[in-house]
């Protein structure tokens, strides 16, 4: 009987430090995986706080156009571990008078992650850079002429929300060129959104993930979509042919009717898997008469691990978005689309 009491504590003792040695195995996996995905800052709660999907980052509210959801102006935070600043017609931008100065070229940028851009400080977005370049060309050069890329990206947007904006956003700032940035998944035909734009937006709770498990969202993801394989080249179905066919015409008819040249630029930082794809979408493009630029052309043919924001997260960090920028600015002012800087 005593010998039976006398192992009750030694079993609890041995319980405790099993679960004790379980916890502290779950919390050094965890700051090990957050480490790796995000980098060693993500160990702060106001960084990895930062580190959401956009739709639950509290920057965004419902539209009152057929876009379904935009950045709330006048916004000031970190998100995706960077400065986020909105100004108050609510782009990740500067403030811009809304009225076109005398003896400036304009343009609007309309895009998705790629051109809000996603983990990328807004001065080394690669349409930060393009104004930035030709203004400082232009004085260098003497001359008087000021350029402005005014930043319409929203990360999630697709081809209906690009018409959408366009239309109903950035005409009103009487652009001089329209640059559509389109990356590696606009050509997808998602049928859901197109329901999605006709019912009201609703605005999701923002997360905390300092608070959340990377690894079980890892083994969540494990479980519902496996290891994965190999990438698969993308191709154009015939569904996805007609959906990037039939908003190309749109946005072009819309270019038309202001008289303004509008440029399709494809934003990806390396070409295989997206070699065909692209050569496909571009053929579509021409066919309505726009112009259209692909800066995987400048890339390695494989993905350079180190033009990522994250490890973990394939968006174009500072550096490819420098090249994308200088790969653009060529282009647009060699096509006679952008004047050259000049007295």
């Amino acid at each position: 009987m005593r010998r039976n009491e006398m192992a009750r504590p030694r079993t609890r003792y041995i319980a405790v430090a099993i679960t004790l040695g379980l916890l502290l195995g779950l919390l050094l996996a965890e700051m090990a995986l957050r480490v790796s995905r995000y980098g060693p800052d993500a160990l702060l709660p106001w960084v990895m706080n930062s580190v959401h999907p956009l739709g639950t980052s509290g920057l965004l509210r419902r539209s009152n156009i057929d876009i379904l959801y935009e950045l709330k102006p006048n916004q000031d935070r970190l998100y995706k571990k960077v400065p986020f600043r909105t100004n108050s017609a609510g782009l990740r931008d500067r403030e811009y008078d809304r009225e076109k100065p005398p003896d400036t070229f304009r343009v609007v940028v309309i895009g998705d992650s790629f051109t809000m851009p996603t983990g990328v400080a807004i001065e080394d977005a690669y349409h930060s850079r393009l104004e930035r370049s030709l203004n400082d060309a232009t004085r260098a050069a003497g001359g008087e002429r000021r350029y402005e890329f005014l930043n319409f990206g929203v990360g999630g947007y697709q081809f209906p929300q690009y018409l959408a904006t366009l239309r109903d956003r950035a005409l009103d700032w009487q652009p001089d060129l329209i640059l559509v940035g389109m990356s590696t998944n606009d050509h997808v035909y998602f049928s859901s959104l197109e329901w999605r734009l006709r019912k009201p937006y609703v605005v999701k709770d923002r997360t905390y993930p300092f608070f959340e498990s990377e690894v079980l969202a890892w083994l969540t993801r494990r479980i519902q979509f496996g290891p994965g394989g190999p990438a698969q080249e993308a191709r154009l179905t015939p569904v996805f042919r007609e959906h990037v066919d039939q908003y190309f015409g749109r946005l072009a008819a819309l270019a038309r009717s202001v008289d303004t040249p509008l440029v399709v630029a494809y934003l990806v930082q390396y070409q295989w898997q997206f070699r065909s794809l692209i050569d496909e979408i571009r053929l579509i493009a021409e066919s309505h008469g726009l112009v259209f630029l692909d800066t995987s052309l400048v890339f390695p043919e494989q993905e350079d691990l180190s033009l990522r924001i994250f490890p973990s997260d394939g968006h174009p960090n500072a550096a490819a978005n420098e090249i994308f920028a200088r790969y653009l600015e060529g282009e647009l002012v060699e096509r006679g689309l952008v004047p050259p800087p000049s007295p």
